[in-house]
């Protein structure tokens, strides 16, 4: 693994060479890049979330969860169709969860982040507790919404209002 990749790109490679595994794997073929427990921990469950990577056995006493690897989900999209499929998956995010998700420049995903408030898809939600509570967080209004115009963007009627198009002089 190269250690300029970002945890989900790392977590991601990892799942997909294991293909079953548990989380304890992943933090052993992990060793090279020292990331914290705690980060792959948080981007394994963000990917159970997507759909990514699916629980087979939950862990009983003593037993230890066992995932599966079962797609290349976000794998084929562009930066935009990453960036924009984990802040559905989220709902709550700030632009630091976004780039760890999608292994996208932060400054990329607070421009898209910007462009998607401008168009009514997401609106500021105050701050975040915890460690990083001096962060912006931002909700998803309507998710299903979200997904169709924003996630689905290969549609033509919906690249015709499209923020992303740009802008003409005329």
């Amino acid at each position: 693994m190269a250690a300029n990749k970002g945890i989900a790109e790392t977590v991601r490679r990892a799942a997909k060479r294991l293909g079953k595994f548990t989380a304890k794997d992943l933090y052993d073929a992990d060793c090279d890049l020292h990331f914290p427990k705690s980060k792959i921990t948080i981007a394994l469950r963000d990917f159970c979330s997507s759909g990514e990577i699916r629980r087979i056995e939950s862990g009983e006493k003593g037993k230890a969860t066992v995932y599966e690897y079962i797609r290349e989900k976000t794998l084929g999209f562009g930066v935009r169709e990453k960036v924009c499929r984990a802040m559905h998956v989220k709902g709550r995010f700030t632009v630091r969860d976004v780039a760890v998700l999608s292994d996208a420049d932060r400054s990329y995903v607070y421009l898209l982040v910007r462009k998607l408030q401008d168009a009514g898809a997401i609106r500021a939600d105050g701050k975040t507790e915890g460690p990083r509570k001096n962060e912006q967080a931002f909700l998803v209004k309507n998710r299903d919404e979200f997904f169709l115009k924003w996630v689905r963007g290969s549609q033509k009627s919906v690249e015709a209002e499209s923020p992303w198009r740009r802008k003409t002089k005329g």
